[in-house]
């Protein structure tokens, strides 16, 4: 109220927005020109995704490293649970499903050779290495250019 009598009455001009793609936008149109900062975000958005589905697998991994040493201390020999065997004690439906849309959609061979290493491996070597590749994936990126350069 007191910017409404210092202004001598007259209410104060407000603003144009100054970014016309995003009123289009709003307007249901579609923009000419899409702002940097959306392009920017979704990139925002999706690398942040991978890092989380990174920490998610990396957390499965430790579950299931843990699990492997204490059953190695358990039986005084080194004991690696396969990821077939995990993945049926969790949740066989899925797994059958899986083998089964594979084996619809790609050769037989694939299914015996590449599917049966892949389930013969450790689980948590599995989990560790999604986890790398999504962190990989996911990383942000570091400028080149400021790196190296010299502030006065």
């Amino acid at each position: 109220m007191r910017s409404f009598l210092r202004t001598g009455g007259s209410l104060p001009q407000r603003r144009a927005i100054a970014n016309p793609p995003f009123l289009a936008y709003l307007m249901g149109k579609k923009p000419v020109v899409v702002p940097e900062r959306a392009n920017g975000s979704l990139r925002f958005m999706f690398r942040a995704l991978l890092r989380l589905l990174s920490m998610v697998m990396l957390a499965i991994a430790v579950i299931m490293a843990v699990l492997d040493a204490t059953r190695s201390i358990a039986a005084s020999a080194l004991v690696m649970t396969p990821l077939e065997a995990s993945w049926m004690t969790v949740s066989p439906w899925t797994l059958a499903w899986t083998e089964a849309m594979i084996g619809e959609r790609l050769p037989a061979f694939f299914l015996y050779t590449v599917m049966a290493g892949f389930l013969a491996l450790p689980g948590f070597a599995v989990f560790a290495g999604l986890a790398l590749l999504l962190s990989i994936a996911g990383r942000r990126r570091e400028r080149s250019a400021s790196r190296f350069a010299v502030q006065r």
